[in-house]
């Protein structure tokens, strides 16, 4: 298949790949990058100078990608979506909803584009068939009078087979592994930001995400593991808050409030 993103990253034609967009905030700027180190390292330096609100980041490679906790994201040139977004949400709801909404759109988008439907692990994976297809990072900054802006920055395995790429864990999956067959990259994109877009929009009104996006936890129910600095946590995942905090009953009865850290899914409860 003619990779369509590829080519338009290439020319850098922005006017081209927003065509038949909606979105109201998301796509704004768009700068077209065909290797960078990472789209949120890119992101974030333009937020710092004072980047709209909806500026998107897309690269076709990446030499340094990055997921959570220091981890490499990995991805064979022009096979991936890699993208990040400056958003700089109003002051007042817990900042983590934000990465709620757009996760919420990640997961509208791509079932939009590809008919698939995913589900999240906790707190920023993406999962196809209970499978990591795709994750979200998020990283933000603030300013003086309070919080300044946010980017979070999304990949996803798209056209490609994981585990024929060194350094990707074997338990990971793409779109066309489920599929059995290549996406058009450049379509997938647009369902998803369109989606990001409503989301945002409505996160931005006063509504939360939170309800929503606990309901796509594939997480809760399960019993885990927690591996947290120092300390590893295992119980049954039983909800998560308005903040996106875990709560995790462990086998003494006692709950426990995790704000960050490595979930591994054991079993299904019931």
């Amino acid at each position: 298949m003619a990779d369509r993103l590829s080519e338009l990253i290439r020319r850098d034609a922005q006017d081209a790949l927003r065509e038949g967009w909606a979105c109201e905030i998301a796509g704004r700027e768009i700068y077209c990058l065909v290797e960078t180190s990472s789209t949120n390292h890119v992101a974030l330096n333009l937020a710092r100078q004072g980047a709209l609100e909806g500026t998107v980041v897309v690269a076709d490679a990446q030499s340094a990608g990055r997921g959570r906790l220091g981890r490499a994201w990995l991805a064979p040139p022009g096979t991936s979506l890699l993208f990040s977004i400056v958003l700089r949400p109003r002051p007042g709801p817990p900042p983590f909803q934000t990465v709620m909404a757009v996760a919420l759109g990640v997961v509208r988008g791509l079932a939009a584009g590809t008919g698939l439907e995913a589900s999240l692990k906790w707190p920023n994976d993406l999962l196809l068939g209970g499978r990591k297809a795709g994750g979200l990072l998020a990283e933000g900054e603030a300013e003086e009078g309070g919080f300044g802006f946010m980017v979070v920055g999304v990949g996803l395995n798209v056209n490609f087979y994981p585990r024929r790429v060194a350094g990707i864990p074997a338990e990971a999956t793409s779109i066309l592994e489920v599929l059995v067959r290549e996406v058009d990259r450049c379509a997938l994109l647009r369902h998803i930001l369109q989606a990001v877009d409503e989301e945002y929009a409505l996160f931005r009104r006063g509504v939360s995400p939170h309800a929503r996006w606990a309901e796509a936890l594939a997480t809760l129910g399960k019993e885990v593991v927690v591996e947290l600095a120092g300390d590893r946590i295992r119980g049954r995942a039983e909800r998560a808050d308005e903040n996106g905090a875990l709560w995790i009953l462990e086998p003494g009865g006692s709950h426990r409030r995790i704000l960050a850290g490595d979930v591994t899914h054991l079993r299904t409860v019931g």
